[in-house]
């Protein structure tokens, strides 16, 4: 074991410790960490709101730095049998994906700067927040999670052709930095496989866009778009945007919309703990972006990585009409 794991600053857990894993995706803001303890009486009883932190060396460095830094959020004490306690746990930006506000925004303002407002509101100290740049239109948000209140206003800052970026925590404090922002791009050499997936899952060759839909009449089609319908088959999308008025603009919209085969590559190999979801990294001399990490933090070290394209990405997770 690599790692020491402190339950509220006072509780070394690596002796009772059964099995630990990290886990870190796209579309969750938060970061888990599982870990299985034997039970002991010189324990506390561990409940949600305890505090976890998870520290160790960071790859490829001397340093040693915080894997993880949350909350305990499920308990799970088997007070028969193996006597096991299993535990969840997050970081702290859980609150922004478990809480839920109404937000009224007029526009102008950046994603950044909504950010800065959500995050001061729920007491979630900041980090490194990059600018978007892009102008957000007038934003009415009914109670709703407030992380997907964020993902809306990163999904129309990628829509008005502004950079994919990541929210994420880091040394206990949110970041908001773009996609590939990592200054050192790891060459993976995967020990166990790399495995490529090719699908239509999420193909679309033809999309249909509408306008605003008003009671009682049929909603106008603005404009249909297609792209290999004749290779694929028809598999149509509906769109409809209120924000969007003419036919040009409305193409435009719909060309974005429009996927073939789409692509994945997972790879299983050594864990390098200082990859996150978000960074660039290469394998089999193709540069890709990570999508999730799964990390086994016991003494064999192993993560396994999903990557994609930015297109990928972008159609995936940051499409408006996911939300």
């Amino acid at each position: 074991m690599n790692y020491e794991i402190v339950l509220n600053n006072e509780y070394i857990l690596n002796d009772l410790l059964q099995d630990i894993s990290m886990e870190e995706e796209l579309d969750s803001v938060a970061v888990r960490m599982s870990l299985t303890i034997k039970s002991h009486p010189d324990l506390p009883v561990i409940t949600g709101g305890d505090e976890l932190k998870v520290t160790g060396k960071l790859f490829n460095t001397t340093s040693y730095g915080e894997i993880f830094n949350g909350v305990i959020w499920d308990v799970d004490d088997a007070k028969k049998g193996l006597k096991n306690i299993s535990i969840e746990a997050y970081d702290r930006s859980i609150y922004l994906a478990k809480s839920e506000d109404e937000y009224l925004f007029s526009k102008g303002k950046t994603a950044s700067h909504r950010l800065k407002e959500y995050a001061s509101d729920w007491e979630i100290p900041l980090g490194e927040i990059s600018d978007t740049h892009i102008a957000l239109a007038k934003s009415v948000y009914r109670a709703q999670p407030i992380y997907r209140m964020i993902q809306r206003d990163l999904s129309e800052t990628s829509d008005k052709g502004g950079d994919l970026f990541i929210p994420r925590m880091n040394r206990n404090r949110l970041d908001l930095v773009p996609f590939g922002s990592n200054r050192d791009v790891w060459i993976l050499e995967a020990n166990e496989e790399v495995r490529n997936r090719k699908t239509l899952e999420s193909a679309v060759t033809q999309v249909k866009v509408l306008g605003k839909e008003e009671e009682d009449k049929k909603t106008p089609v603005l404009a249909t778009v297609s792209k290999d319908t004749e290779k694929f088959g028809t598999l149509q999308k509906i769109l409809q945007d209120d924000k969007v008025k003419t036919k040009k603009d409305a193409e435009k919209a719909g060309n974005k919309q429009l996927a073939g085969i789409d692509q994945t590559t997972t790879v299983r190999g050594l864990d390098i703990n200082v990859i996150r979801v978000g960074d660039l990294v290469e394998v089999d001399n193709a540069q890709q972006y990570v999508i999730s990490v799964k990390r086994d933090l016991k003494a064999s070290g192993f993560m396994t990585l999903e990557m994609g394209s930015l297109d990928h990405i972008r159609r995936k997770y940051y499409d408006q009409g996911s939300f």
